[in-house]
């Protein structure tokens, strides 16, 4: 996995421009490309250009929903408020194909009066409802089988700003 560092507003613009680099040197495909922004990473971002003269980008995506929502550079992007590591914040770039979630449906219990599991393209939850006798309230579990892999290293890039 390709490493980049020091994002800020002023430099936003060329580290997506290098790892949509890294990218391209690595043959990931052009679409399914997606960029996960930590907060800081994400305001320096919202600080370019890019999105302050939105309507200069030829849709207006950005306008209409006032979001991220358009295309930066080739990738969709998104804020997560969970991309941290330690003293810093990490942001990715990368292919559908870098990494893969695999989720399967748990089995009901066999005494659950109440149970069942949904899908929703592709992703299983159990729904388990009960009643707890000592506390008298109803319970409820929601409960997930997963698994993540990284499948293509190569097909992925950080990028590391420190926090403030």
């Amino acid at each position: 996995m390709g490493k980049l560092g020091g994002l800020s507003a002023s430099t936003a613009k060329d580290y997506v421009l290098d790892a949509r680099e890294k990218l391209n040197v690595a043959k990931a495909p052009m679409d399914g490309r997606k960029l996960v922004m930590a907060p800081t990473s994400e305001t320096a971002m919202l600080k370019t250009d890019l999105f302050i003269k939105a309507n200069e980008r030829g849709d207006t995506m950005g306008l209409r929903d006032a979001s991220l929502g358009a295309k930066v550079y080739g990738f969709d992007p998104y804020m997560s408020q969970n991309v941290t590591g330690g003293n810093s914040e990490i942001s990715v770039a990368f292919h559908r194909t870098a990494f893969a979630l695999v989720m399967r449906p748990l089995a009901i219990p066999m005494g659950a009066k109440e149970a069942a599991v949904e899908s929703y393209k592709g992703f299983g939850i159990r729904v388990v409802k009960d009643y707890d006798v000592t506390y008298k309230r109803d319970v409820v579990s929601l409960d997930v089988l997963y698994g993540v892999k990284t499948l293509d290293a190569n097909r992925a890039v950080l990028i590391t700003a420190a926090a403030s």
